[in-house]
């Protein structure tokens, strides 16, 4: 038994509550999580088809400690992790069509910003569906 602040304490509960504070401020003081590396905000473009028919545009996002906010094409949302694997949505800018991206950003080293984000995307809406791809470089 070991005695903390007037209270008699079994050894091995000291140990392990140790132990977890060491974990807990090991990674509460350590470093900032990698996917922040890709933050900021992006601009490309998406190409393929859909419903039989060509189908390009403009993609922006913004990330914030992986956290993505998607402006274009229509609205939406995701997330990238700390490998630099992402998924988000969008519309084609049509409130009917539900959209999947998925890609991966990779980080230009020595510069701040630099980042790059491609992938696929497909869409499902109004009994029509579509593919393609999409990129984006960080502004």
């Amino acid at each position: 038994m070991m005695k903390i602040i007037g209270y008699q304490v079994p050894s091995l509960l000291y140990v392990a509550a140790t132990v977890a504070i060491f974990a807990a401020s090991a990674t509460a003081f350590g470093k900032t999580p990698a996917k922040s590396k890709y933050d900021g905000s992006y601009r490309g473009t998406y190409s393929g088809s859909f419903a039989g028919e060509p189908a390009t545009g403009s993609v922006a996002f913004s990330v914030a400690s992986g956290d993505m906010t998607v402006t274009d094409p229509g609205q939406g949302a995701g997330s990238v992790d700390s490998s630099g694997a992402a998924t988000f949505s969008g519309s084609l800018g049509v409130a009917k069509i539900k959209c999947k991206f998925v890609g991966i950003f990779q980080s230009s080293t020595g510069k701040p910003q630099g980042a790059r984000a491609s992938g696929s995307w497909s869409c499902a809406g109004m009994e029509e569906t579509g593919k393609g791809t999409w990129s984006a470089n960080q502004r």
